[in-house]
């Protein structure tokens, strides 16, 4: 046995050895590539030794593409008429595409690295040569890193927001340039009058783009103290009460007196140094009140006055985003300085993931693939990201605890809540319409049980209400009488004659209109009574 151990480790020694002579240590760590490429300038803006790191040079793709667009442009044949517009207008998309400056993008890099506390650190760098920066997306804001003192308008009930800086004069000025020297005649006609048309309403569009910073965004806050269900009737989904504000960076009240004069239906008000146009309320399940407030370098468009004053409040450092443990925690692995960022509250993820399984919950087979899908993601998911603009590109730093193996399933969630979008607002009408067909049969299956007792009794039974009828009804007509409709409102009964009767629901709002009602009315209606009579529906929604 000592033998055979013997051997065994004078091979396991060989071996080490042999694999240092010829393995993977003796060759060069570096391979000089035959084109020089941005793998450093990206890389050297990564963070080395996490989970990912990636790097994906463009330029070769890129004049592959270049090259590929003006074979097609050249080998596209002279049209006439419509056919002439249309390879025109192909051959100015693929200008723009290089105008805008995605052909000057030169790399990209990706990595992370995980945190203590279950955290990561994500960052992406879209890389460009100092010399190569002439395109729109290198030319909208300015570059160099700031205080980003918009992170002080968030109130500490922030549950998502995003500021970024964008020269909107700039912007226009060279789209405006650029659409005017397309060869397109209606694209210039358009850009021609455009100014003169806004100009003849009473809008100088010039003096308004001058009159904003560059610097704009949005948040969206999540009351704890007061909440709303969706849909407004059961079953549905609690959440805390949302509200939503705007917020522009101007440079002076161009903006609020443009809205002022061309929104007349707004009280218009000062106090304390603010300019405020107040809106009346809008009765929906979400409380909305606008409001717009100009004050001190901002222009501010909320849903409710309280979601304004929790952003000046914030401003003014009380009650901030950034004074709480959930912001810090994040923020101590991000850079302070940016032009731009964006951050998730774990409570919007909650209520996105319960959104997500009630919109499933109408088919069983959607809802395992929910449940399924959304075990691997942490339902708590929060995330800070900051945006740099430097000379040689675009850096996106973001802490989060999404770990990086679920980065991959993120585009499922996405299209899961692009479905859930589109289902969850026709939840209610699905709920609703339920209520209807299910008030339809019952008020058919006590009509039934009426017809019997005619039959037998060769009259219609005497009775102001359905809670009258029960002894003349149960057991020998039916088993068990409904008494109420799909919204809990009592059924309604009278006897019309002889030998004759009518049984109705007052509809969602509980209001019965009268029993002379007749025909029918579009489907969706759902305050509308519902009339049963003589073994068919003389008053009803539109049936298929």
């Amino acid at each position: 046995m000592k033998k055979a151990l013997v051997l065994i480790l004078i091979g396991l020694i060989a071996g080490a050895v042999l694999m240092y002579l010829v393995g993977p240590a003796r060759l060069p760590n570096k391979m000089k590539p035959a084109e020089p490429t941005s793998f450093g300038p990206v890389t050297g803006r990564l963070d080395s030794g996490g989970d990912m790191y990636a790097y994906f040079s463009t330029e070769r793709f890129i004049r592959s593409i270049e090259k590929l667009a003006g074979q097609i442009a050249q080998s596209l044949p002279k049209g006439e008429g419509e056919e002439e517009k249309y390879i025109t207008g192909i051959s100015f998309v693929f200008k723009m595409i290089g105008k805008i400056g995605l052909n000057e993008i030169s790399g990209v890099g990706l990595s992370n690295v995980g945190l203590p506390g279950g955290l990561n650190r994500t960052r992406l760098m879209v890389h460009h040569y100092a010399d190569k920066n002439t395109g729109l997306i290198w030319q909208v804001a300015p570059t160099g890193p700031r205080t980003l003192t918009e992170l002080g308008l968030l109130p500490a009930d922030t549950a998502l927001a995003a500021f970024n800086e964008i020269r909107l004069d700039l912007t226009w000025a060279w789209i405006k340039k650029e659409l005017e020297a397309s060869e397109i005649p209606e694209i210039k006609k358009f850009v021609g009058e455009l100014e003169p048309n806004l100009a003849a309403q009473g809008l100088d569009l010039h003096k308004l783009l001058a009159s904003l910073s560059g610097s704009m965004g949005y948040l969206i806050t999540l009351d704890k103290t007061r909440t709303i269900t969706i849909p407004q009737d059961e079953p549905g989904i609690t959440i805390p009460e949302p509200g939503m504000a705007v917020v522009i960076g101007t440079k002076d009240a161009t903006l609020f007196d443009m809205l002022k004069a061309k929104l007349p239906m707004a009280a218009s008000s000062e106090k304390d140094g603010r300019k405020i146009l107040q809106f009346q309320a809008f009765q929906t399940p979400i409380p909305l009140e606008p409001c717009v407030i100009q004050v001190d370098g901002y222009l501010i468009a909320a849903t409710t006055p309280a979601v304004a004053e929790a952003v000046l409040q914030a401003r003014g450092g009380t009650n901030g985003l950034t004074q709480t443990p959930e912001y810090k925690e994040l923020a101590a692995h991000v850079p302070a300085r940016g032009n731009g960022f964006g951050f998730l509250s774990p409570r919007v993820w909650q209520i996105y993931v319960d959104i997500l399984k009630k919109a499933a919950e109408t088919n069983p087979e959607d809802k395992k693939i929910m449940d399924a899908l959304f075990l691997v993601f942490p339902r708590d998911m929060k995330a800070l990201g900051v945006m740099e603009r430097r000379y040689d590109g675009i850096i996106w730093t973001s802490c989060h605890n999404l770990p990086p193996e679920t980065m991959v399933l993120m585009p499922l969630a996405t299209v899961g809540g692009a479905i859930a979008a589109m289902v969850v607002p026709n939840l209610a009408q699905a709920s609703e319409a339920a209520k209807v067909k299910s008030t339809m049969a019952t008020l058919k299956t006590v009509g039934i049980a009426v017809e019997s007792y005619i039959v037998d009794n060769s009259k219609s039974p005497q009775a102001a209400s359905l809670v009258e009828l029960l002894p003349l009804l149960v057991p020998l007509h039916i088993k068990e009488l409904p008494l109420k409709d799909g919204w809990g409102h009592d059924l309604l009964y009278k006897k019309l004659g002889p030998e004759t009767y009518a049984i109705a629901s007052p509809g969602k709002d509980g209001v019965f209109q009268g029993w002379d009602q007749k025909g029918e009315y579009p489907a969706g209606q759902y305050d509308q009574d519902i009339i049963f009579s003589a073994g068919q529906f003389i008053y009803s929604p539109v049936r298929k």
